[in-house]
């Protein structure tokens, strides 16, 4: 499993807060605070977040939001991407297919998601474990039980049962 440590950790974290921007903005529009960024070389190229409760639109994850966001690039391998919580299985598709080598995780607290798949393919990936996103996805989960079931319906949870 690709693991990252020392300095290489160290720069990956600042840009996080891009991601954590989106996944409020989701929820202060009454849908689930999911956020996420693309980053290269410490710049935002773009950012997204979940829309499925804004747009009825059950495609409208925060990361295919953001990927769509940016375009098509000519190479992803410089990139990281950054996301408040681990990618469901469309969206770990969508980071392998444009061979995304990093992802940062914020929280995998409430749900492991595919982050086995990202690193079983190559993928580093690196969790957080941020308070601020814990808070957030806590509170939601208080106030919005059934919208985050459903949104959550086919992911794993920390434990790994679907």
């Amino acid at each position: 499993m690709p693991i990252l440590r020392g300095r290489d950790v160290d720069k990956l974290i600042e840009p996080y807060h891009f991601a954590l921007e989106q996944a409020e903005i989701g929820r202060r529009e009454g849908g689930v605070p999911d956020g996420a960024a693309l980053v290269r070389g410490g710049s935002l190229l773009a950012a997204g977040h979940n829309r499925r409760v804004q747009q009825g639109d059950p495609a409208a994850h925060g990361v295919i939001d953001c990927l769509g966001a940016v375009g098509v690039q000519e190479e992803y391998a410089d990139t990281v991407l950054y996301v408040t919580r681990p990618p469901c299985p469309v969206c770990a598709e969508a980071i392998l297919e444009r061979t995304i080598p990093v992802v940062v995780v914020g929280d995998d607290s409430f749900c492991a998601g595919e982050i086995g798949l990202l690193n079983s393919r190559g993928t580093k990936t690196l969790v957080l474990e941020d308070s601020r996103t814990r808070k957030l996805v806590a509170e939601f989960q208080r106030l919005c039980p059934r919208l985050w079931s459903a949104d959550l319906e086919g992911v794993p949870d920390s434990t790994g049962t679907v």
